[in-house]
């Protein structure tokens, strides 16, 4: 810490300080440390070391147990990357593992809060392996809806994480406390079963994007989540996006120029509370950044596009996101999330025709001239109607896009291109 800084609060040196007795000698009890340490003297220092010294002992039980063992071991911890506090820790991890709300006390698709957290966790490197929050579980236990469930599996694995396959999952309500959603194989195993069958369609790959999206853990710390909300306009629109971190003393992430350079677009959600070097790097792409509105509660999408045209159109329905993914050496393939939820059916009403075009822009100006379309059984009787063999597309492509038409979509659908 600087000299100035300690000056201002009366301390003349670390050496020998005691914290605690520095908060008596003022008159801070027990109490008022637990409510108000982040304003009191030397209160955010002090919340800074707390979780930092916190996240490197872990490090060191890590460490310890690798020497015992021998060899490298996995770690993760139970929660997920959707808060700050949480995002401390991430460079000791392998992978965060723990509850990731899904929206299920709505009663329907979309999940938004999922796909903020895990696009959080594509940008740290990380993977997420999740499950409902307690809410999320008593309501699908209360109205039994295993259809609605089906829906997060496949949005999960779709951008690239997964949600842990559900047995006998906690529940919890505040008029009935913890209680426990149990399922049965039948709801999901078929599921489960075709991404094991299929996990070279997942293994590897990554998203596909040439929009940013600023997360600034500054401004996340003094609770502006006009990111977040971000996020959720451009899935909904089916704009592909990376997350870019601008970290601080609590996230181990700094913005550059460097890290902006590949991106077309940048949106950005006022106020970022950045300075110094990372504000240099946002200032000096200011010709690509799109704001975000948060009174409208939506993107200027007017520049968006001018800044780049539209990526993905989808025809013939609404409510389908597509989700592209790509990996090193081997053709990008296309998730088709069908977001059509019947609440009183517990199902997702298929659609049937529909054109997806893809800007060539999207894979790098790649062009395709096959496509084959891998979709999920809709249960576990293979003899039942849609468990089909993966169906060859119709593609048409020229000099800036591929249209693919699709006869019909269920659930979810994997799309692999081809030259």
């Amino acid at each position: 810490m600087s000299a100035e800084r300690l000056k201002a609060c009366g301390v003349a040196s670390l050496d020998g300080f005691d914290y605690g007795q520095f908060l008596r000698d003022k008159g801070v009890t027990t109490d008022k440390y637990r409510r108000t340490l982040s304003s009191l003297p030397l209160g955010p220092e002090f919340l800074t070391f707390l979780y930092r010294s916190s996240a490197a002992f872990v490090g060191e039980v890590r460490r310890y147990a690798e020497e015992l063992q021998g060899h490298r071991l996995m770690l993760s911890v139970n929660s997920s990357a959707a808060h700050f506090k949480s995002l401390v820790i991430a460079p000791q991890l392998d992978y965060f593992c723990g509850e990731v709300h899904h929206g299920g006390d709505k009663g329907g698709v979309p999940a938004p809060f999922a796909i903020w957290n895990f696009k959080v966790v594509d940008a740290l490197g990380k993977r997420q392996a999740s499950t409902g929050s307690g809410g999320d579980w008593a309501y699908i236990d209360a109205h039994k809806k295993p259809g609605l469930v089906r829906t997060w599996i496949a949005q999960d694995y779709a951008f690239g994480h997964q949600l842990m396959c559900p047995h006998r999952q906690w529940a919890y309500t505040k008029k009935k406390g913890t209680h426990w959603y149990q399922s049965q194989p039948a709801d999901f195993a078929h599921l489960y079963r075709w991404v094991r069958r299929n996990a070279a369609l997942f293994d590897g790959y990554d998203a596909a994007a040439t929009v940013a999206l600023l997360y600034s853990n500054p401004a996340f710390r003094r609770n502006r989540r006009g990111a977040m909300h971000a996020a959720y306009w451009l899935a909904e629109h089916n704009v592909p996006f990376h997350v870019v971190l601008a970290g601080d003393d609590w996230l181990d992430a700094t913005l550059t120029a460097e890290r902006l350079a590949p991106y077309a677009a940048i949106v950005v959600a006022e106020p970022t509370h950045l300075d110094g070097e990372q504000l240099a790097a946002l200032q000096a792409a200011k010709q690509k950044i799109v704001a975000w509105d948060s009174r409208r509660k939506a993107i200027d999408r007017k520049k968006l596009f001018a800044l780049l045209p539209r990526q993905i159109a989808i025809a013939g329905a609404d409510r389908i996101m597509a989700v592209p993914r790509t990996k090193p050496g081997v053709p990008p393939v296309l998730h088709l999330l069908n977001r059509n939820y019947d609440k009183g059916k517990d199902a997702v009403a298929p659609a049937a025709d529909l054109t997806v075009t893809l800007a060539n822009s999207l894979f790098a100006g790649s062009t395709f001239a096959k496509a084959t379309l891998h979709a999920p059984p809709p249960t576990l009787d293979p003899a039942s109607p849609g468990a089909s063999d993966p169906v060859a597309l119709d593609v048409k492509a020229d000099a800036r896009s591929t249209t693919l038409r699709i006869p019909r979509l269920g659930l979810w659908a994997i799309v692999t291109l081809g030259k």
